[in-house]
């Protein structure tokens, strides 16, 4: 098919197998044996995710996730076109019929105007607002019946005067119900997201034992080196998970949201933040040559919002590259 390839999925009972792949907009069914497409899934072979999008237009960045007889897949639009633009392409997830290729559900990371969640957007966003993606793979429980979604930052992912709140379903872990869509419960890892903390990897699905109790749980590690761990049939956390008072942001218009989730355990897998203490001291010169360095760059700890001008940093120990990422 050519392009980039992360990986395929498999699907088979009884007689029946197929493998699913994709290239550009496509979701195409394979005959595993002989790579051909199975002609009796969507039009030829091959479903086109873009025919389904009002704009003509789909993006998506992880392989398919086969759950029971469905296929699903996630989406990868833009999430920043531009440094100030707020309208956007929307995300969502999809569920195919394995054997017919038929649509069964869609999902909306941003929700509509009727949904519970929209009531965390206090202004008129959610009619225009992009992005809202799922692009890193989805997690399944088979028995549960469960889907497990990492979503990502709306439009645009480092500003979001325009979108006032804490922006449910965004930067969360949304569990579904594989079979239908509906959402089972949710739990969000960035409030109101400034930073492009988005969940970068499939939610790890483990069964542990705490205080002598087995639980099933489902661990989201993150791009800010945490891991959050929730029980998957419920959502609850596993340990406690603090609200805790992070910086206000400086620049215009934003209003960051003045608490944000900590886990309480397991601690951060990485460091976060950089501080005059964490620098070299090999001799006094290069110690002062460091701290000159640094004094360019607005420091803080995790969580300090983005400030006006590259200029002033943040600097670099909690990227949108760190952590999981």
């Amino acid at each position: 098919l050519g392009g980039a390839l992360r990986a395929v999925a498999f699907w088979g009972e009884g007689a029946e197998a197929r493998v699913f792949s994709y290239h550009r907009q496509f979701l195409y069914a394979l005959h595993p044996k002989t790579g051909a497409p199975i002609t009796t899934f969507g039009a030829g072979g091959r479903v086109d995710l873009a025919a389904l999008s009002p704009n003509n237009q789909f993006m998506w960045n992880a392989p398919p996730l086969v759950v029971r007889d469905l296929v699903l897949v996630g989406s990868s639009m833009p999430e920043q076109d531009s440094a100030t633009k707020a309208e956007g392409e929307v995300g969502e997830v999809r569920a195919f019929d394995a054997r017919t290729g038929r649509l069964r559900w869609r999902f909306r990371v941003i929700p509509t105007e009727d949904d519970p969640g929209a009531r965390s957007w206090e202004s008129d966003a959610l009619r225009y607002i992009g992005a809202g993606n799922v692009w890193a793979p989805m997690s399944a429980d088979e028995e549960l019946g469960y889907v497990y979604l990492p979503t990502s930052s709306p439009t645009n992912d480092m500003y979001g005067g325009h979108r006032p709140g804490n922006n449910l379903y965004t930067s969360s872990v949304v569990c579904l119900d594989a079979m239908t869509g509906r959402r089972v419960w949710h739990f969000q890892t960035v409030h109101h997201d400034l930073f492009d903390y988005d969940n970068p990897a499939a939610p790890i699905l483990a069964d542990i034992t705490v205080n002598g109790r087995r639980i099933r749980a489902v661990v989201q590690v993150t791009k800010q080196a945490f891991a959050y761990v929730l029980d998957r049939v419920t959502g609850e956390p596993v340990w406690p998970i603090e609200e805790r008072p992070v910086p206000a942001s400086t620049v215009p218009g934003e209003k960051a949201s003045p608490t944000q989730p900590f886990p309480t355990r397991p601690p951060p897998f990485d460091r976060q933040g950089v501080t005059v203490d964490d620098l070299i001291d090999f001799t006094p010169e290069l110690r002062a040559e460091a701290v000159k360095l640094l004094s360019r760059y607005k420091l803080g700890p995790i969580f300090t919002p983005p400030p006006v001008s590259k200029a002033e940093g943040p600097i670099a120990g909690f990227r949108s590259s760190g952590g999981t990422n």
